[in-house]
């Protein structure tokens, strides 16, 4: 729990997720999520390599 929140607290961009993350309960998935979204964000990736890239991550558990 309290990694999710210094994940939230250090990258402002990324605020509009914390519902996200709060429903997801804080998991290891979730931040999984989240790191899958920064990675979008920093290198701009396709929308639809990232939605391969979240549809491997969920389906890698």
């Amino acid at each position: 729990m309290l990694i999710c929140l210094l994940v939230l607290s250090k990258s402002s961009p990324y605020h509009k997720f914390s519902s996200l993350l709060l429903f997801l309960g804080c998991n290891y998935i979730g931040l999984k999520i989240i790191f899958a979204f920064k990675i979008y964000f920093v290198f701009n990736i396709k929308k639809l390599t990232f939605v391969l890239i979240i549809f491997e991550i969920v389906h890698l558990n």
